[in-house]
């Protein structure tokens, strides 16, 4: 007599390679670290001399330049260190390939999250910063009026 088959709980879950999943994660990371690398060069520097030139480097929107500087100096490290911990895993941790699909989306949309999160404080700031500078440009060229 044949054994019962086993419980759906007792089959082993399917593990996807680790060339799909992580290719996979690469195709959605590509532009987010096409765009880290594009505003870490030119779009924060020129967020910063605007923010400075609306005269709010003391104001008590401080926070929104802060997160801001927070996601673009500590996101290289944070990658960095992320992908370190991937080798690590893929190489010493048995129960790896189980795990590695869910980790690595997981990690993928926290990356995509501060991301997007950093871009709308920027714009945010922006926004803060561009009628205040505007009234500043405006006082600026009545004063040299005859």
């Amino acid at each position: 007599m044949n054994p019962p088959p086993p419980l759906p709980d007792e089959r082993p879950l399917p593990v996807e390679s680790g060339f799909k999943t992580y290719g996979f994660a690469f195709a959605i990371l590509f532009p987010v670290v096409f765009l880290f690398i594009f505003s870490n060069l030119v779009i924060v520097p020129k967020l910063e001399r605007i923010w400075t030139a609306a005269g709010l480097e003391s104001s008590s929107a401080w926070w929104l330049m802060g997160t801001v500087r927070l996601v673009f100096d500590n996101g290289k490290g944070l990658i960095g260190i992320g992908l370190v911990l991937l080798l690590l895993m893929e190489r010493f941790f048995a129960g790896w390939p189980a795990r590695r699909r869910a980790v690595v989306l997981f990690v993928t949309v926290v990356i995509n999250s501060a991301m997007l999160i950093a871009l709308t404080f920027a714009t945010l700031s922006v926004l803060l910063a561009a009628p205040l500078l505007a009234g500043k440009l405006k006082k600026a060229s009545t004063r040299h009026e005859p």
